[in-house]
């Protein structure tokens, strides 16, 4: 999902076709849709995906003040350890590399 609108959700369709180790095609589009044809889509996945897809949105929920505050002093405790030299952090291109 790209961004919302109001009652629009646009979508960035993005997508390989791999034959033999080849890219044959690759399209990416913006969709808009209202919620209710999201809705729509959602309900025609079968239940198990349906479940899934609950799951997912669920997972990425706005953090509470609570968390957000309890993040912050577990990474300034990380800087602080990093500082005395307890603990030894990874640079930035290591960081990336991971990606």
């Amino acid at each position: 999902m790209k961004g919302t609108n109001k009652n629009l959700v646009t979508f960035v369709i993005s997508s390989k076709k791999i034959t033999s180790m080849k890219t044959v095609a690759h399209l990416t589009t913006d969709i808009t849709l209202t919620f209710n044809q999201v809705a729509e889509l959602a309900r025609q996945l079968p239940k198990s995906d349906r479940l899934r897809l609950v799951t997912l949105l669920q997972k990425y929920d706005e953090p509470t003040k609570e968390q957000l505050l309890q993040d912050l002093r577990e990474a300034i405790d990380e800087v602080n350890l990093a500082k005395e030299g307890k603990v030894k952090l990874k640079s930035a291109r290591d960081f990336i590399d991971e990606l």
